[in-house]
C-alpha cells in the first residue's frame, strides 16, 4: 500500500514539473500570469530587479464606453521613484489609461485582509506603503474606432525600468452610461467627518461631496439617496426649501449636472414609533412632506424623488409600517415611496412603490405576486459588498440582478467613515467589514479615494449591460438562438445559490463568458 502511495505522489509531483515547465515556456519569466489571491484574477508579473526587461504582449478586448481592469505584480519596485506611464498612443486619445497603487487601509494591514484602496499614481506613489500591487484601469471612450490599438505601458524606478506591449482590441458595439435599472447607493457625507481629512470650510466640503457625487456616475450608480445634510427641524418652522441654499444647490447638481435618475427626499425620523405615546410623527408628517412636495411640484421633480421612512421592519412591525406609508401616500400621492427588509408583504404592494429584498429572502413567488400588482422589487446583497469579500463577490452582483430579474439595486452605502478608515482596521465592532465604504477619503484633501471593490462592482454592471443587449440580439436574430441559449445556460450555473451569497464562481469564468457574449455582439453589429 506504501508503494502504491508513493507511486500516485511521484506521479502528481512530474505532472507539476511540467506544468511549471510549460508556464514558463508559454509566459516568459519577467510576465507570466500569476494568481493573486487578493483580487481572484490574474496579475502580470513585472520585475524591476532586471533592468531594461520587456514583457509578453497583453491582448484585451472591449466595447467602447467600457471600463477594463489589468493588475500587475511589481518585484523590486522603489516607492520614492516609482513611476507608471503610457506611450505609443500617438493620436488615440480616446482610450485613456490611468494607473494606481493598491494600498491597505490603515496602511499596516494589521487585520491581515486585502489592500483595497486606489491611490492615483499621477502624483506619484505612497512612499509610505510599498508599491506591490498596480492597477492600470483602462476607459475605451465612445468615440474610440473599432479594431487593434496598440500602447506600451512603462513601469520604472531610479533603477530599472520593465515594458509592457498591450493590444486593445475595441468591438463594433458601445455600452450606455446608465443600466435600464436604477442603481441607488446611499452617502453619509457630514462636514464633522469630512473636515478631519483637509480643509474645514464649507465650500472645501461642497467639494469634496460633489467629487463623491462626480465619481460614483462612473461607476454606474444612477439614483442616490441621502447625498447632503438637510435641516429637518428648521424645515418644519420654515417650510421652504429655498431657505437652504446649500441643500437646493447640491439637489440642483444631483438632478441637473450629473442626472441622477431617482434622489431620495430628506428623512423625517420617528417613523418606526408611529402611534406609540408622546409620538409626534405624523403631525410633522403632515406639515414636512406636503411642504418638500410643494417645492418638487414647482420644479417638476416629482417623478424623480423617493421617500423612505421605515427601514428593514419585522414582521411584527408590520401594523406601523401600514400607518407610515398610508399617511405619506395620503399626503403625497404622487411621490414613490421605498421600504426595504424581507420577502415582498402583497399588503404593502398599494402604499409601498418600491421594494427592496434581502438576498437570504429571495422569494420568487412572492415577488412575481408583488410586482403583478405594480411593486417594483429590488435587490440588495451588502454580505457581498465587505472587504473580506473576494472581489469575483463584487462582480457577481450584476449578474444576480439580470438572472433573476430584479428592477433595481441598492447599495447600503459608499463612504462610511465614523470609523477612520486610516487608523482602525475593518474588523473593529461598529466597522462592518466596510460593507458601506466603497470609497476611503484622501488622508490629506478629503477628496474621495474608489477602492478596488468599487471597480470589481463597476465590471459586473458592465456585464449586465452585455447579457441585456445580448437578449436584445437574439431576440431580432442577429444572434443564433443555440448560441444563446448555450450561454444562458452557463449564465445560470454561475449564478446558481443567490439565498446563500457564496458565489461558486471565478473571475476568469466570468471573463470568459464576458469575451464569448463580446465577439457574439461584435458580430451581430456587423449584421
Amino acid at each position: 500500500m506504501l508503494k502504491n502511495i508513493n507511486k500516485k505522489f511521484i506521479h502528481k509531483v512530474l505532472i507539476i514539473k511540467v506544468a511549471l515547465i510549460l508556464l514558463f515556456i508559454v509566459f516568459p519569466a519577467q510576465a507570466y500570469l500569476v494568481h493573486a489571491e487578493t483580487n481572484q484574477f490574474p496579475s502580470v508579473r513585472v520585475n524591476l530587479v532586471e533592468k531594461n526587461a520587456v514583457g509578453q504582449k497583453i491582448i484585451v478586448a472591449g466595447a467602447k464606453n467600457e471600463y477594463l481592469i489589468l493588475t500587475f505584480k511589481v518585484n523590486g519596485g522603489d516607492p520614492s521613484f516609482f513611476k507608471a506611464q503610457v506611450t505609443g498612443m500617438g493620436s488615440e486619445t480616446q482610450i485613456k489609461i490611468n494607473f494606481y497603487q493598491v494600498v491597505s487601509a490603515p496602511v499596516k494591514n494589521l487585520d491581515g485582509l486585502q489592500a483595497d484602496a486606489l491611490f492615483s499614481l499621477e502624483q506619484g506613489p505612497l512612499k509610505s506603503a510599498p508599491v506591490s500591487d498596480v492597477w492600470a484601469i483602462i476607459k475605451i471612450s465612445p468615440s474610440t474606432p473599432k479594431g487593434v490599438h496598440n500602447f506600451e505601458l512603462v513601469f520604472s524606478d531610479n533603477k530599472a525600468s520593465f515594458r509592457q506591449p498591450l493590444e486593445i482590441k475595441v468591438w463594433n458595439f458601445a455600452l450606455s452610461r446608465d443600466l435600464p435599472i436604477p442603481i441607488l447607493a446611499n452617502t453619509f457625507v457630514s462636514q464633522e467627518i469630512y473636515d478631519r481629512y483637509g480643509g474645514n470650510s464649507q465650500a472645501q466640503f461642497n467639494l469634496k461631496v460633489k467629487a463623491l457625487l462626480r465619481s460614483m456616475r462612473e461607476y454606474k450608480i444612477n439614483s442616490i439617496g441621502h447625498f447632503y445634510p438637510f435641516p429637518v427641524k428648521r424645515f418644519l418652522i420654515n417650510k421652504k426649501v429655498e431657505d437652504f441654499p446649500g441643500f437646493e444647490h447640491l439637489l440642483r447638481y444631483v438632478v441637473n449636472d450629473l442626472n441622477y435618475q431617482l434622489f431620495r427626499v430628506p428623512t423625517l425620523g420617528g417613523a418606526k414609533e408611529i402611534g406609540n405615546p408622546g409620538n409626534d410623527w405624523a403631525s410633522q408628517a403632515k406639515i414636512f412632506y406636503p411642504s418638500f412636495a410643494d417645492y418638487l411640484r414647482r420644479h417638476h421633480l416629482e417623478n424623480r424623488a423617493i421617500i423612505k421612512v421605515i427601514d428593514e421592519p419585522k414582521p411584527q412591525d408590520y401594523g406601523k409600517v401600514t400607518q407610515a406609508y398610508s399617511l405619506i401616500k395620503s399626503l403625497v400621492p404622487n411621490i414613490k415611496t421605498e421600504s426595504a427588509g424581507r420577502a415582498p408583504v402583497p399588503d404593502f404592494a398599494k402604499i409601498i412603490n418600491i421594494w427592496v429584498s434581502y438576498a437570504k429572502y429571495y422569494d420568487p413567488q412572492a415577488i412575481k405576486q408583488a410586482q403583478s400588482m405594480g411593486q417594483e422589487v429590488w435587490l440588495y446583497a451588502n454580505k457581498l459588498h465587505g472587504i473580506d469579500q473576494p472581489l469575483v463577490n463584487q462582480r457577481i452582483i450584476g449578474w444576480y440582478v439580470y438572472r433573476y430579474k430584479f428592477q433595481g439595486y441598492l447599495l447600503w452605502g459608499m463612504d462610511k467613515w465614523d470609523v477612520d478608515p486610516w487608523t482602525q482596521g475593518p474588523r473593529l465592532r461598529g466597522a462592518s467589514m466596510r460593507r458601506g465604504t466603497f470609497y476611503y477619503p484622501n488622508p490629506g484633501t478629503g477628496m474621495p479615494i474608489p477602492t478596488t471593490r468599487l471597480e470589481a462592482l463597476r465590471r459586473g454592471w458592465e456585464d449586465y449591460q452585455y447579457l441585456d443587449m445580448l437578449a436584445k440580439a437574439a431576440q431580432t436574430g442577429r444572434v443564433k438562438p443555440a448560441e444563446y441559449q448555450q450561454i444562458m445556460q452557463r449564465v445560470n450555473m454561475a449564478t446558481e445559490g443567490l439565498k446563500n451569497l457564496a458565489p461558486r464562481v471565478s473571475w476568469a469564468e466570468l471573463e470568459e463568458l464576458r469575451l464569448r457574449i463580446g465577439d457574439l455582439l461584435d458580430q451581430a453589429a456587423g449584421r
